[in-house]
């Protein structure tokens, strides 16, 4: 599942947000046409740098066969706080003792695997703290 985070100021389209962070944070490209549906979405405010803004996340399908992950697009930021990437099964989403955000994500991905894709998107609780 791939997500786009629209800031308050966006650059284009949620599938072009969603593309590009594809490139950015994993090094894979991808058309934006070629993302399936919006399966979910979140949103909700943050504060950075005593800076407010409010989020809106869209949520979508994108089956690949093999990803080798390539990080060399992210940023200085980006880099600061991921350590590490691993792809999780259903059952590790739902038995996983660390926090995986957004919450509620591993009912969403065995539907969306079941092939049950939601008519509407479905709403995940917002998962950023007020202050970062």
């Amino acid at each position: 599942m791939v997500h786009a985070r629209r800031r308050y100021r966006p650059r284009g389209s949620p599938r072009q947000a969603a593309a590009r962070e594809l490139r950015e944070e994993l090094g894979h490209v991808v058309d934006p046409e070629a993302l399936g549906p919006v399966v979910a979405t979140s949103s909700g405010t943050w504060s950075m740098h005593g800076e407010d803004f409010f989020g809106h996340d869209s949520y979508f399908v994108l089956r690949v066969h093999e990803l080798e992950v390539d990080t060399s697009g992210m940023d200085e930021e980006e880099r600061a706080v991921t350590d590490r990437f691993h792809w999780w099964t259903p059952s590790e989403l739902a038995s996983a003792t660390e926090p995986v955000v957004p919450g509620e994500l591993a009912p969403l991905l065995e539907r969306l695997i079941g092939g049950d894709l939601p008519a509407e998107p479905v709403v995940l609780p917002w998962h950023l703290p007020d202050n970062l």
